[in-house]
C-alpha cells in the first residue's frame, strides 16, 4: 500500500500533459490572451501611395516585356516560314531540271503550279488555288510577281514579303507594296537578320 501511495503522490506532483493539451495551452490560449507584438501591428489596408507604386511598377514591367514578347512571337512565326520557303525553292529547282524549263516571265507553267511540285505544304482547304497556298497568316507562291523563279511568302497581316533567291539567299521587302492595307510595324529585316531589298528583287504582289 505504501508503494501505491507513493506512485499516486508522484503523478499528482508531475502531471503528464498530452500533445493536444500542450498545443492548446501554449499556442491558442496564450495567443488569445497575450498582447500584440509591437512589430506586428494590424493594419486595415494599403495606402494610396502604396497602390500607386505597385501600379507604376507593373506598368513599367509591362512596357518592357510586351515589345520583347511581340518580337519573340514574330521570330517564331517566320522561323517556320523560312523552312517552308527553302523546301519550296528546292522543289521549284527540281521541277525546272525535270521539265527542262525555267520559271520566267514567259514560261510560268508547270513549275509555278504548286500541284506540280514535289512538296506538300499544309495549305488550308478552301483558300488559294494552284498558284497560291495559304498557311495561317502567310501566302506562299512558287514565283514572284516579276515572273522569276523565286519562292516567296507574304505576311498577310503586314506588308512583309520574303523571297528565296536563286543562290539560296533569303531576302526581304517590307515597303508598302499594296498587298495589304498597313505597313510593317516592326523592322523585320533587323529582327530576322535578313537582307532588305527593293521591289525589283522581291515582291509578293
Amino acid at each position: 500500500m505504501n508503494k501505491i501511495y507513493q506512485k499516486m503522490t508522484f503523478f499528482k506532483k508531475t502531471p503528464v500533459k498530452s500533445v493536444l493539451s500542450g498545443f492548446i495551452d501554449n499556442v491558442i490560449l496564450r495567443g488569445c490572451n497575450s498582447e500584440p507584438h509591437p512589430f506586428f501591428v494590424h493594419r486595415a489596408g494599403f495606402t494610396l501611395i502604396e497602390l500607386l507604386v505597385v501600379v507604376l511598377i507593373i506598368g513599367i514591367l509591362a512596357a518592357i516585356a510586351l515589345p520583347q514578347y511581340t518580337k519573340a512571337v514574330a521570330k517564331s512565326r517566320f522561323a517556320e516560314v523560312m523552312i517552308n520557303l527553302k523546301a519550296l525553292s528546292n522543289a521549284v529547282k527540281i521541277c525546272e531540271m525535270e521539265t527542262g524549263t525555267s520559271v520566267d516571265a514567259n514560261t510560268l507553267v508547270p513549275c509555278s503550279n504548286l500541284s506540280n511540285l514535289a512538296i506538300s505544304l499544309p495549305c488550308e482547304s478552301g483558300r488559294g488555288d494552284e498558284h497560291n497556298c495559304y498557311v495561317g497568316d502567310f501566302r506562299y507562291q512558287a514565283t514572284d510577281v516579276n515572273g522569276n523563279g523565286k519562292a516567296n511568302a507574304l505576311y498577310l497581316k503586314e506588308d512583309v514579303c520574303l523571297c528565296m533567291e536563286e543562290d539560296g539567299e533569303l531576302v526581304l521587302n517590307q515597303t508598302y507594296d499594296r498587298c495589304t492595307n498597313s505597313e510593317a510595324s516592326l523592322d523585320y529585316a533587323k529582327l530576322l537578320n535578313i537582307t532588305e531589298v527593293d521591289l525589283s528583287r522581291c515582291s509578293c504582289c
